[in-house]
């Protein structure tokens, strides 16, 4: 057994007694992210409410009120419908998808 002064990126560590070399790691974490959360507030009035129909694998309609400015994806995990995100809302792949109806889409400003 010997022991050892550890250096690392500028920090200095206590001696430490070893027999082997184990490499020092500084682990870092990010804060915790909170997906969707603004998905998960209530509208603050009527007017920013939007009724949205989500239609289930089995045909099953179910309707729900979201807030302008939702997140379908997560609009949908809020309340429990079967929905896969593949990409967790990056909108990098296609796995979950909105269609609009003709008369509904006619209505909606440019992007």
């Amino acid at each position: 057994i010997s022991t050892v002064k550890l250096v690392r990126a500028g920090l200095l560590h206590k001696n430490i007694a070893v027999n082997r070399y184990y490499p020092v790691r500084n682990l870092f974490q990010s804060p915790v992210l909170h997906h969707g959360e603004f998905e998960w507030t209530d509208p603050k009035s009527e007017d920013e409410v939007v009724n949205i129909t989500f239609i289930d694998k089995d045909g099953k309609k179910i309707d729900i009120r979201g807030k302008v400015g939702d997140n379908v994806l997560f609009l949908a995990q809020r309340y429990g419908i079967e929905m896969e995100g593949a990409c967790e809302a990056s909108l990098a792949c296609t796995t979950c998808h909105v269609y609009v109806e003709g008369e509904h889409f006619d209505i909606l400003p440019s992007p």
